[in-house]
């Protein structure tokens, strides 16, 4: 229910006008930084209008290189939800033997299941994208700022 109401609320054409906006000046800028696995921005949660589900604290748009990994993180003050919104990638869940992979496709015609992954607290993540540049958007319960990031 929670993936439904969030994809509605990006697919707006509001949104999703402004969020394609700033990732192609994301691309532009990732394009300017050969080292840099990808690049992100805040998305101000008033992009999205009435109707964002109160535990939603944050919203932020990445384009992550081709064939490269965000490098794996947890968030133990937040749960993250995240979406393809264009190209692909996975999102790997959890360490070891313990380790889940989620395909996700911002393809045309994707379902849902396909385009989203849920992270919660504390648990090890991370994003590799395919062939193509994939663009991501992320929802947070935790204001950007008091995100607290752990990496190995």
């Amino acid at each position: 229910v929670l993936f439904r109401s969030l994809d509605g609320l990006v697919h707006q054409p509001a949104p999703l006008a402004a969020i394609r906006q700033r990732a192609t000046e994301l691309a532009r800028q990732l394009g300017s930084k050969p080292s840099a696995a990808f690049v992100r921005a805040e998305l101000p949660l008033s992009l999205y209008g009435a109707g964002l589900p109160e535990e939603i604290h944050s919203s932020n748009v990445y384009v992550i290189r081709p064939r490269v990994t965000s490098g794996v993180e947890r968030h133990p003050n937040s749960h993250q939800r995240s979406m393809s919104l264009d190209g692909c990638g996975a999102f790997h869940l959890g360490l070891g033997e313990h380790k889940k992979s989620y395909s996700l496709s911002g393809d045309d015609g994707s379902e849902i299941s396909e385009r989203w992954a849920s992270i919660p607290p504390l648990t090890w993540h991370e994003a590799v994208a395919g062939a193509g540049p994939w663009t991501v958007v992320t929802f947070h319960s935790a204001p950007d700022g008091a995100i607290i990031n752990e990496q190995m």
